[in-house]
């Protein structure tokens, strides 16, 4: 009983802490960034937004360092279970008086809405899903709370421009970057 409880927390730890990095890496890398910006269009935080983005990116995210190591299915099953509701609370959209150990510990809805707010200073915060603690020991935790969540001022997308625009936007790059000059008219 007490391995499986060890290796569920070590489990969960783990792939929380690859988890962060990969999040980080997506807000500071632009060929990341592009599928999962579509997750930071939500305008709100509710039980199904936690899933909202494109494909690539719940890819992407969901990617861990765990699958290198040799644990236990039924802990793999729990620490699972257990990131998935933390997960599920801090997108909920209601706010509880939560214990102070606990917003020091775990995420909450509100470092998760400062990290989707439409200030972009403050979405580059709060990386880590379920452990607030790791983006403490790395200088990336802000407290706090925001009222308006999105980008671009909240524009909603659509389901068609959420599977499209990384591969949409990172055309337009290219092309801005590499694509030929227009032509100057000779006079």
């Amino acid at each position: 009983m007490l391995d499986e409880l060890s290796n569920q927390a070590l489990i969960s730890f783990i792939f929380d802490f690859g988890q962060y990095w990969m999040h980080r890496g997506m807000h500071n890398w632009y060929p990341l960034w592009l599928p999962h910006s579509v997750h930071h269009y939500i305008t709100q935080l509710n039980i199904n937004k936690g899933a909202v983005g494109n494909p690539v990116e719940l890819f992407l995210i969901g990617l861990g360092i765990g699958g290198f190591f040799d644990f236990l299915p039924r802990a793999a099953l729990l620490a699972g279970s257990f990131g998935l509701a933390i997960g599920t609370y801090q997108h909920i959209n209601v706010r509880f008086n939560t214990p102070r150990w606990w917003r020091f510990l775990f995420n909450t809805t509100e470092h998760h809405s400062l990290h989707h707010s439409q200030d972009f200073e403050a979405t580059r915060s709060n990386y880590s899903n379920t452990y607030i603690f790791i983006d403490r020991i790395f200088g990336t935790c802000v407290d706090g709370e925001a009222e308006l969540l999105g980008l671009e001022g909240g524009r909603r997308m659509s389901i068609r421009e959420q599977m499209t625009y990384p591969f949409t936007e990172g055309w337009k790059t290219v092309k801005e970057r590499y694509g030929r000059p227009a032509a100057v008219p000779a006079e």
